[in-house]
């Protein structure tokens, strides 16, 4: 989210970040392909010999994005 997404509460008080868009409906740029998201996460395999594939699990949970990781079910652990 970009920083103009972001904007000072006037009402919450001093430090109190507020975006604009809480209490509204999402804007259709923001949305994600649910259907496609969720047809790749089944279908999808990972390239176990790209390392930019394989999923990292540490005290801060993973890192990557749902688009450009392979499936959890299909993850190779280290």
């Amino acid at each position: 989210m970009s920083n103009s997404l972001v904007a000072q509460s006037k009402a919450g008080g001093a430090g109190e970040m507020v975006s604009p868009l809480a209490g509204k409906p999402a804007p259709k740029e923001m949305l994600i392909d649910v259907e496609r998201l969720e047809r790749e996460y089944f279908e999808r395999r990972p390239d176990l010999a790209d390392p930019n594939q394989m999923v990292i699990f540490g005290t801060s949970g993973h890192r990557g994005s749902p688009s450009t990781v392979p499936s959890p079910k299909r993850t190779s652990w280290r």
